[in-house]
């Protein structure tokens, strides 16, 4: 059973294993973040909002398959939404497969409330109906793993790598 503090009901465990988790994930600390991931699910149960974190931990972690496997199995649970069919996009964007991710923004585009995220959604298909744009774009997506190499000691290289990629892919 869950511990309470006294008098307003508050889950205790939950909330030490959700603060452990948001401060790991923002640090990069992903098997720390994934520990307290797996914790909190054990202790409260499943939630479309945990197994979204854990898709983005597994993903920070470098396990890309294994995120869109875990964010597939989400939207068989869940549903489609905004988020999940977004980063669903979203992987399969970086990964080279355009109907996968024309077919997942698209969906996702149909959930987008925000302006922010309907332009972003819509460049993204803008670029994935174009089949040498989007040719050019995985060509220089590399540069990111270059770009983050770089930015504790060249920062300067960095700043110039993203530029590169931004002016492909804005």
């Amino acid at each position: 059973m869950a511990s309470t503090s006294e008098g307003d009901g508050m889950d205790l465990i939950n909330w030490y294993y959700q603060r452990r988790m948001l401060n790991a994930m923002v640090q990069n600390k992903w098997t720390e973040a994934e520990h307290f991931t797996r914790k909190l699910i054990r202790h409260r149960g499943a939630s479309v909002g945990l197994v979204y974190n854990l898709a983005l931990i597994t993903l920070g972690s470098g396990r890309t398959q294994e995120a869109y496997a875990q964010l597939l199995e989400s939207v068989e649970t869940y549903g489609e939404s905004l988020r999940l069919c977004r980063l669903l996009g979203d992987i399969a964007y970086l990964d080279g497969k355009r109907q996968e991710s024309l077919q997942w923004y698209g969906k996702a585009e149909d959930e987008a409330q925000s302006p922010k995220e309907l332009h972003l959604i819509r460049m993204r298909l803008k670029i994935l109906s174009d089949p040498d744009w989007y040719g050019r774009v995985l060509g220089i997506l590399s540069l990111v793993d270059q770009a983050q190499q770089a930015m504790e000691k060249e920062p300067n290289r960095a700043w110039d790598l993203y530029r590169k990629v931004v002016l492909e892919d804005p």
